[in-house]
């Protein structure tokens, strides 16, 4: 009588133990498929706006991760006598000029939104650099803040870069490199 018993409760447990599996890995999907975690690019067309997949867009696009639209304006190149003589071309180096990248970051979240000009970082073609480069006569800078619900900050991201290469601003916060990840395509 023992045995059999003991063997109900084996099934019983083998029973609860595999529910519970069960219900945790659905809820893990539901949540890893719903957390907003994938960059989105707006579509515009003369009739509507839509979003898709898209984690490299141009120049005047808007990028959507985690309800915070990100938008790179305009870009300019500034040579060495533009911001400050010959001390700033020694530090330029030959061939580089400084890249003033203008970008609206606009918190259309649930929260508030801790920004910062390290979390972007320009690609001149694979050559990563930051973009908290400080010069005279380049205004704006975005340094980091906080923007609050429907807040939204526009400011300049400064680069030394090569005018003759593919330039990139690439924009990524979250420590996982295979989330959030946004590309904008500067030339």
């Amino acid at each position: 009588m023992k045995g059999r018993h003991k063997q109900k409760y084996n099934k019983k447990h083998q029973i609860f133990t595999i529910g519970i599996f069960f219900i945790i890995t659905f809820i893990y999907v539901i949540y890893h498929f719903n957390t907003n975690d994938s960059v989105k690019k707006v579509v515009k067309t003369p009739s509507k706006s839509f979003l898709t997949s898209q984690s490299t867009v141009k120049v005047g696009e808007t990028a959507i991760y985690k309800n915070i639209h990100f938008r790179v304006n305009n870009f300019d190149f500034k040579d060495s006598n533009a911001i400050g003589g010959d001390s700033i071309t020694n530090k330029l180096g030959i061939d580089n000029q400084l890249v003033v990248v203008n970008i609206t970051i606009t918190n259309l979240s649930k929260q508030k939104f801790n920004y910062d000009a390290y979390f972007f970082q320009l690609d001149d073609n694979g050559k990563l650099t930051d973009t908290t480069e400080a010069y005279p006569n380049v205004d704006h800078d975005i340094d980091s803040g906080t923007l609050g619900v429907g807040d939204s900050i526009t400011g300049n991201l400064v680069a030394k870069g090569n005018t003759n290469h593919h330039l990139k601003i690439i924009y990524q916060q979250d420590i996982n490199p295979t989330k959030g990840k946004i590309t904008f395509k500067l030339n």
